[in-house]
């Protein structure tokens, strides 16, 4: 373990991974009170999504932000997410393991593509029911 380099993991849909590339930089914030942001520089992004994540603090029903269902005390994604390793240095005094957000500077996308993107998943899940 090395106690100056932290490893962040964070999970991104199919549709935002286009955007990123490895050594972008971002922000960690912690959802502890009181705790600063940590810079970031991306690391790794996993080839292919997952469909079970790796612990089950991610998964909406546990508060987290990954879209999935917790069955059988597994978190199974509703749509491909992937997998996205970034590096930090760890600050001293801060938890060994923290849940948070993640903003990732990635290459622009211009408002109407993402309000047609929306429009088009709503729809999408809608039909289905």
């Amino acid at each position: 373990v090395n106690t100056h380099q932290w490893l962040v993991e964070d999970y991104f849909p199919e549709e935002s991974i286009q955007r990123l590339k490895v050594g972008a930089w971002g922000k960690f914030f912690p959802e502890t009170a009181g705790n600063e942001s940590i810079s970031l520089k991306l690391n790794s992004i996993d080839p292919s999504p997952v469909k079970v994540l790796s612990e089950t603090i991610y998964a909406t029903p546990m508060g987290g932000s990954v879209v999935s269902k917790i069955s059988n005390e597994k978190a199974i994604c509703d749509q491909p997410y992937y997998k996205v390793t970034f590096i930090a240095n760890r600050p001293s005094n801060f938890p060994a393991a923290q849940r948070g957000n993640v903003v990732v500077f990635a290459k622009p996308q211009s408002m109407l593509s993402y309000s047609i993107r929306h429009i088009m998943n709503l729809i999408r899940k809608e039909i289905s029911f």
